[in-house]
């Protein structure tokens, strides 16, 4: 819960920051967040085939499991994001020096003696006595580093035996603040950097391309190709706009490039393409690159 909350509150933080993309060629990326004239808590993603790292504010760490490491830190846009932390440490191949992944946690440790007090592995002729001695003599030892913390458990007794049998095993560790902000400022940078992205193309055919919203992973378009269905709505879920489908402004477009008149498929894909989220220039544009138009004298007769 306290990791959550340490999330939630950066990512207020965060959702003002600026996005400098350095460079963005497939999955090799640079991009650097800050936020308007200061360098505080600004951070750099860099990405290369199977690796990604974040340096700067939010300390430096390396992650690998994928080709595309935006694909295994990528959220939807909306809501809260989920931390899988240890999921991701177990990916994580190189550490913040200062901060590392976990480090002992004072806390922790008093809440695990405190709770085996309570609930001691044996019946006692007087626990409260137990809760009593445990306060005095383990506990004071809680900030004096793991191993002197783990000592004073180890050889605690009560009633001549001991209560903490294989505290050994018992995890006294906790996600560092820094390798917690470290992945909340990966999932938030991917999330902005996706508004700018915001759709994915989907190949089904030739010339039939879905494209597919990257914040809702609907695929406003597919409704579009069923018999009887209502056009595409304009928005999604995540709030993402959708421009309105205007065949004569596409029509100019496409003829301003000076390769004639779209087709009918082109006019076709066009549309797909301004739904999905283009603007018509863009959709002009890429329906002329697939030789979807008419020739230019057949416009003249």
């Amino acid at each position: 819960m306290e990791h959550t909350k340490t999330a939630q509150q950066l990512v207020a933080q965060l959702e003002q920051h600026q996005m400098v993309i350095e460079q963005d060629n497939g999955v090799f990326r640079s991009i650097r967040f800050a936020a308007p004239n200061t360098n505080v808590q600004s951070y750099r993603l860099t990405t290369w085939p199977g690796y990604i790292a974040i340096s700067g504010d939010m300390g430096t760490y390396v992650f690998a499991r994928m080709h595309d490491m935006f694909e295994f830190f990528r959220q939807p846009g909306d809501g809260p994001i989920d931390l899988s932390l240890g999921y991701w440490a177990e990916k994580c191949v190189s550490a913040d020096p200062h901060s590392g992944i976990q480090r002992y946690s004072p806390d922790k440790f008093e809440d695990v003696v405190m709770d085996i007090a309570r609930n001691p592995p044996e019946e006692l002729d007087d626990p409260e006595g137990l809760i009593r001695e445990v306060r005095e003599e383990v506990l004071p030892f809680s900030d004096d580093g793991e191993r002197m913390a783990r000592y004073a458990a180890e050889r605690f007794e009560y009633e001549g035996k001991g209560v903490f049998l294989d505290f050994w095993e018992v995890n006294l560790r906790e996600y560092t603040s820094t390798f917690v902000e470290a992945c909340t400022a990966i999932v938030q940078g991917i999330r902005q950097y996706d508004g700018i992205h915001q759709w994915t193309a989907v190949a089904t055919g030739e010339f039939d391309t879905l494209y597919v919203c990257k914040h809702c992973k609907a695929r406003h378009v597919e409704a579009a190709d069923q018999p009887g269905s209502e056009p595409p709505q304009k928005g999604c879920s995540s709030g993402a706009k959708l421009e309105q489908w205007n065949a004569d402004a596409f029509h100019d477009h496409v003829v301003a490039i000076g390769y004639g008149e779209p087709t009918e498929a082109g006019r076709a894909l066009g549309e797909k393409l301004v739904l999905a989220g283009d603007d018509c220039a863009t959709a002009a544009h890429e329906v002329v690159a697939r030789g979807l138009t008419t020739e230019p004298e057949e416009t003249d007769q």
